[in-house]
This record gives C-alpha cells, structure tokens and sequence, in this order.
C-alpha cells in the first residue's frame, strides 16, 4: 500500500515515517502534539551462530538468521497489529494484521565482539477500514517473549538444516552449535558478562526484561570499525 515492500531503507523516507508522515501524503494524528515513532524489536543469534557466521564466516547462518528473524516478525504481524477505532463516542480496538517495519542487521557487539542480530524497527502506523492509524502497541508487548522463542525455533531448524549440530541451553528454546567450544564462546561473550555482573550486583533475576533492561544500564558508545578489519581481528584471536 505504501510502495515500501522489500525495498532498501531510505533515510529520508525512514525519519519522515518516524515523525508520522506517510509516503502517500497521511500524516497521522499526534497526541498531545507528538507522534510516537515506533517501536524497536530485536532479534540476536546464539554467540555459537555469530562465531559460524562471522568468523568462521559461513554466509548461509546470515540467510538464516535473516530468514528467522522475518518469521518472527511475520508472527507479530498476524497476531499483534492492532489499532483503536472511536465510534459513536466509544473506542474499539480492532486487529489489522498488517504493519509496516524496516530491518536493520548489524554484525557486533558494544564491546566489538562477534554477535549477529537485527532491529526491525516497527513504525506506529497500520491499515484499518480504509484508512492509516495509529498502532495500539500492547499486543506487541504481550507476544514480544513468544516472538523470540520462534525466532530461536525457525533458526534452530535452519542451523539443523545445514548440518550441524545443536544442544538446547534453556527451555525457551536458546541453544548453541555443538562443536563450538565453551571457551570460544566465553571469548567472545565480555558484554553478556557485563550484563549477568550488574544483575548479580543489584540483586536482580535473570530474566529477560531484567537482562533487557541491565543491557541498556551497561552499554557504552558504539564504534565504527570496519567489517574487514573486525572479521581479522576475530580470526587472530579465535
């Protein structure tokens, strides 16, 4: 409906669809003055698939990775796109099926380490009885926990798939590549025990919010290194 499907992100075109303004010319309504832009839903690949993937560069774990991560997103889409309709001085809230995301995949880590994994940056607009709205974002809370387990399921399937071997680590389906060992995988994991350290010092669970929240507590300015020079420098140290 937009012309946007299957299409590189265009910057322009991207931080206008942030501020609300749709490429046909809708520009969604704003409460209190603001539109809210969106929201960010990020998918990231066992530390053993980022080591395949990327240092032992096996281009196929990236397509998969790519593919999971859409089928996730393709999960949220027919199960939490929903929007508020008002009627007759009464709001409804209506399911749409349809959203509207763009998806970025980055190669590494806040500590420069080797971790595949995509942004797919939900825009706060949908289509519903002839015209755009606004998104009602709690079904997307609501599923976001299920739609990583089908992430991890479609990659799990896939990595399968290609040949190798996989063993599951916790019951909501995170697993790792059999063959890669322990050590290799702690290597490269510094920022997971930045994370693990600060909920150890606060007292917290290690649950997946209070690890998605320690995540934002702990991390630190990214830097621009380029792929080449990141993939040697992984090699050297594998």
């Amino acid at each position: 409906r937009l012309g946007l499907a299957h299409r590189p992100v265009e910057l322009d075109q991207f931080s206008k669809m942030l501020d609300g303004h749709l490429p046909n010319d809708v520009q969604l309504g704003r409460a209190d003055g603001k539109h809210k832009p969106g929201w960010d839903l990020t998918f990231s690949a066992p530390k053993s698939v980022s080591i395949m993937a990327l240092v032992g560069e096996d281009e196929r774990l990236i397509q998969a990775h790519d593919r999971a991560t859409q089928a996730a997103m393709q999960y949220i889409e027919r199960h939490a796109a929903t929007t508020r309709i008002k009627e007759n001085g009464e709001v409804r809230k209506e399911h749409t099926g349809n959203l509207t995301w763009a998806t970025f995949r980055h190669e590494s880590n806040r500590q420069m380490e080797p971790q595949l994994h995509s942004h797919n940056v939900v825009m706060n607009c949908t289509f519903s009885e002839g015209k755009w709205r606004s998104l009602e974002s709690r079904e997307i809370y609501k599923l976001k926990m299920t739609a990583g387990e089908i992430y991890r399921s479609e990659l799990a399937r896939e990595v399968k798939n290609l040949g190798y071997d996989i063993r599951q680590t916790h019951k909501d389906g995170r697993f790792e590549i059999s063959n890669v060992s322990q050590d290799l995988i702690s290597k490269f994991s510094e920022r997971t025990r930045q994370i693990e350290n600060y909920l150890h010092e606060k007292g917290l669970p290690n649950t997946p919010e209070n690890r998605a929240q320690a995540a934002l507590n702990t991390r630190k300015s990214k830097q621009e290194i380029p792929r080449s020079e990141l993939i040697k420098k992984w090699k050297e140290e594998a």
